[in-house]
């Protein structure tokens, strides 16, 4: 008999906390991307969108499946734009294949510096989630660790 071993990084863990009653998980190896993809350039912010599952009953958010920012964002020193055109028809197609299971969980960016969320983060986050009935999520990547935005 054979075995064969992977090494897998571990989960990141957000417990619930300031009014957002979800736990959120997010893979090892999509934080590691998220990671990778901040690092490529430190000196400008980079972003994309996250997908995965919403667990109902234990209020969990599963984020497991990460986006590039698409062609046509912006990225800068002081910000980044998400392109959004084509995403919709993206997820939708992602809806299908997967029977609905996975879906738009939000977005991530990464900080040029070590800063908190900024109030255009907090802002942006609220008008995501004044669109959908599930949970929306932002992640920032800032100072070297990935954390969630706070309205």
């Amino acid at each position: 008999m054979t075995w064969i071993t992977y090494r897998f990084p571990s989960t990141l863990i957000i417990p619930r906390n300031n009014g957002f009653d979800w736990n959120v998980r997010v893979l090892g190896t999509v934080a590691k991307r998220i990671e990778e993809l901040s690092n490529e350039d430190p000196a400008l912010e980079n972003g994309g969108v996250i997908a995965g599952q919403v667990c109902h009953l234990s209020k969990t958010i599963y984020v497991n499946y990460l986006f590039d920012s698409p062609t046509g964002s912006r990225r800068a020193q002081d910000g980044f734009v998400l392109n959004v055109e084509g995403l919709a028809g993206e997820f939708e197609r992602i809806h299908e294949r997967t029977n609905g299971q996975i879906t738009f969980l939000g977005t991530w960016h990464s900080h040029t510096s070590a800063t908190p969320p900024s109030t255009i983060d907090k802002n942006s986050l609220k008008k995501l989630q004044a669109n959908y009935d599930f949970p929306i999520v932002m992640l920032t990547y800032t100072g070297g660790h990935i954390v969630r935005v706070v309205c």
